[in-house]
């Protein structure tokens, strides 16, 4: 049987809507491909973690955290696992940028160390009450802001903070003394107010609080340490002394 020619327009009509559906097939199939930083049954919970604290923070996608079919996040930059878990997440002078999003690191419950010294994150510092095996945390030379972290207080395993060089504002919590296990708290030149909690854990080795707004007495236990731990907080003194410049 012959073939029937079909007539121009309608050949043209036909290749112009076939073109158009096959386009429209296209989007669909894009649209349903779950997102692996979503897809969360798919991947680790650590791997979902870090992906989505990338997503925010690294904006200038430093960071190449490839997910291949043959991809080992325990060798990406900055992670240590053990058995297979993240403990350590170390990220120093990466050029991290704008914010450290929520329900990212902290749901990596195994953390002992987490460092991202020296970046660009700014915002506040979210809940990290979770990462309850936190030993060490460096957040300093960034732009971080808004009040000291309560939560961080409640990290009872937490022996050395730094949030030096922030924006971080307000009073310190009086709940910093209950840390016992503390051996170095870094917090100079921020903009903290108000009185020094009363720190007087025998444990502590090392103290800056140096270039912030810190009123009233320096207690006789603080009084160990080092004058230039105090410096520039015209307002806080030990033995009726203003701390200044020296």
């Amino acid at each position: 049987m012959d073939k029937i020619a079909l007539p121009k327009p309608f050949r043209h009509h036909y290749h112009h809507h076939h073109r158009f559906f096959t386009l429209f097939l296209l989007l669909t199939v894009s649209t349903v491909v779950p997102n692996p930083v979503e897809s969360q049954t798919q991947l680790p919970s650590d791997v979902v973690s870090l992906l989505k604290f990338k997503l925010k923070a690294d904006t200038n996608n430093k960071l190449l955290y490839n997910l291949n079919e043959r991809f080992n996040y325990c060798q990406w930059q900055g992670v240590k696992c053990v058995q297979g878990r993240l403990v350590r997440f170390v990220l120093q002078s990466c050029t991290l940028s704008r914010i450290f999003a929520d329900n990212t690191l902290a749901r990596l419950d195994q953390l002992r160390v987490l460092s991202l010294r020296n970046n660009s994150l700014t915002g506040p510092i979210p809940d990290l009450s979770t990462l309850t095996n936190l030993k060490a945390l460096f957040f300093d030379h960034n732009t971080f802001a808004g009040t000291f972290l309560v939560s961080l207080v409640s990290i009872h395993r937490l022996q050395s903070l730094d949030l030096a060089r922030n924006n971080h504002s307000d009073s310190l919590p009086v709940q910093l003394s209950n840390l016992d296990r503390f051996n170095n708290l870094y917090l100079e030149w921020n903009r903290f107010t108000g009185s020094l909690p009363p720190l007087n854990q025998t444990t502590l080795q090392v103290l800056n609080v140096s270039g912030n707004n810190l009123t009233g007495p320096i207690t006789a236990f603080l009084s160990r340490f080092n004058a230039s731990a105090f410096l520039l907080n015209p307002n806080l003194c030990v033995s009726h002394v203003i701390i200044l410049m020296k």
